[in-house]
């Protein structure tokens, strides 16, 4: 180990003797780790994992995975079923480090954050030491992962510890704890929610109902359009835990919402979603048509623009390179895999943005004949270099939406400058144009990254698309005696009223018999063809 800098009495290595404290510090601790492993190396696979038992409370401090290329990993053993909490955080602080200078002095070093070195990644794997049942990666750098996993059968399962790309030291705590199965209350799940109907036609819907412990009744599907009052459907068996319903047939320009919902016996009323009525799911009528979709392989009018004091980093339309810095902070791939998408500039770490804001702007997009216009986009954004660069976390990368050509701006998003979407990676975001502007023929948007504080700041964008919607009714007339209101082929409430209106004011609409008296004959003949539907 050589001797580190500078003498203010922190680290054993230093250069000058101090009494101030007795054997290595943490810098000391990080070195002969990053050298030879913690104490549990090697254990970078299942067949050398680390045997922490049946814990009811495990816990290790000062491990670490101490490269790119190290993993961690821990047997646990289950005599029963129980519920396993794993949670792994990273440990560190900011010190002055550097080396002795030649002439024997001691430099004045320069700050390191041992606590945000890796992206730390926690993975819960069965007994076979490749089926991965669970995985937790929500948090930041330098914030602690916590994994919550009930398992159900007895035996063994391995805890996994990753990191990122950084070729370098990131100290971490371990924990484990295994409890007695919680109360599992009755579950709904669907596989995929429609979020797009055909107008006139009704929907089948399949969920999965999970009684768990409990004894379950009232399936049902709650149904409205229009923001009228929900109608509950009945859910129909369909074999095993699946069961089915349809939601009604709507109209072009109809709000559809629905969710779905059950009774536990001792949970009580159990909805997905979770919010009911408040939160139901929405759906669009009619078929997305796509405005304008561009993967950046040509030139389709996009212009760049900079702020005076720009000196490095330009958006660029190109192939990603990554150059051949370690410390990876830009994309080395497009997001769609067509080869091309804009960056901020194509190469390595001296390549970032610098000095200014670059301003990355669309064309035109005429969607005045499309009110429910989706947005989306694939954006990359790094204002940290893997723990590398100097002031981190503090640069944004903003989105803008103009529909006026440009003459005003509306924020869309601004990402950062802390968060989980700041340290690089591919994000795929969308959204409603109408949430934000109204669309017109002279939508626009536009992105920046900025960099006025001097620390490394990366951007990418590709993959960006606009969808229309499109909706024809269907046409051909009153599908029966009941299909009395517009749209025609669709029986809802509208029928309903056109009829009870009709009854009331003695309307020739509401004398289905033709006979000049409304009566009950007429009401039968109303809900008979009513109840039998359209074709």
């Amino acid at each position: 180990m050589s001797h580190v800098c500078p003498a203010n009495q922190t680290k054993l290595m230093e250069p000058f003797i101090s009494t101030a404290y007795d054997g290595p510090q943490l810098d000391d601790r990080l070195h002969a780790q990053r050298q030879y492993g913690d104490f549990n190396e090697p254990n970078d696979n299942a067949g050398s994992a680390t045997d922490i038992g049946t814990p009811f409370f495990f816990s290790l401090s000062a491990v670490s995975i101490d490269d790119n290329s190290d993993v961690d990993w821990y047997e646990i053993e289950f005599t029963e079923p129980g519920e396993l909490t794993i949670q792994v955080t990273a440990t560190g602080e900011t010190y002055l480090d550097g080396p002795q200078n030649n002439n024997g002095s001691c430099s004045a070093g320069s700050n390191y954050d041992s606590l945000r070195i890796h992206d730390l990644k926690v993975d819960l794997i069965a007994g076979n030491g490749s089926t991965v049942l669970a995985s937790e990666d929500s948090t930041g750098i330098g914030e602690a992962e916590v994994l919550t996993y009930v398992v159900e059968d007895a035996g063994t399962y391995y805890a996994r510890v990753r990191g990122g790309n950084t070729n370098s030291i990131q100290a971490y705590n371990f924990f484990a704890t295994i409890e007695d199965l919680p109360f599992i209350p009755a579950r709904i799940d669907i596989s995929e929610a429609p979020d797009q109907l055909d107008p006139g036609v009704p929907t089948v819907v399949t969920v999965s109902i999970d009684p768990n412990d409990e004894v379950v009744s009232n399936r049902v599907l709650r149904f409205r359009a229009d923001g009228g009052s929900f109608q509950s459907i009945t859910l129909q068996p369909a074999g095993g835990q699946d069961f089915t319903a349809s939601i009604p047939a709507v109209a072009c320009g109809e709000n559809p919402e629905y969710f779905f919902q059950i009774t536990g016996d001792q949970s009580g009323t159990i909805s997905l979603p979770s919010g009911g009525a408040a939160e139901p799911f929405s759906a669009i009528v009619g078929e997305l048509a796509v405005e304008f979709n561009d993967n950046f392989n040509s030139d389709q009018g996009w212009s760049v623009t900079n702020s005076a004091g720009l000196t490095d980093g330009a958006w660029q339309r190109t192939v990603p390179s990554q150059g051949s810095d370690d410390r990876v902070a830009d994309p080395g791939t497009d997001f769609d895999g067509s080869a091309f998408c804009y960056i901020t500039d194509n190469g390595a770490d001296n390549s970032d943005v610098d000095g200014g804001s670059t301003t990355l702007t669309s064309p035109n997009f005429d969607l005045s004949d499309s009110p429910e216009a989706i947005l989306s986009y694939a954006r990359w954004f790094d204002n940290n270099e893997d723990g590398s660069a100097a002031n981190a976390f503090q640069e944004t990368f903003v989105i803008e939406i103009s529909n006026n050509g440009g003459s005003n701006w509306s924020n869309l998003e601004t990402v950062g400058p802390t968060g989980p979407e700041v340290s690089g990676g591919w994000v795929q975001k969308a959204f409603r144009v109408a949430d934000f502007v109204t669309p017109t023929a002279n939508v626009r948007i536009r992105f920046i990254a900025s960099d006025d504080i001097g620390t490394v700041v990366e951007a990418g964008v590709d993959a960006v698309r606009i969808e229309g919607l499109t909706c024809e009714d269907p046409t051909g007339g009153p599908c029966n005696a009941a299909d009395l209101a517009a749209p025609e082929g669709i029986l809802d409430l509208a029928d309903i009223g056109a009829f009870t209106g009709g009854f009331t004011s003695q309307d020739s609409i509401a004398d289905l018999n033709d006979d000049g008296i409304f009566d009950l004959a007429d009401i039968g003949l109303f809900v008979a063809a009513f109840s039998a539907g359209c074709p």
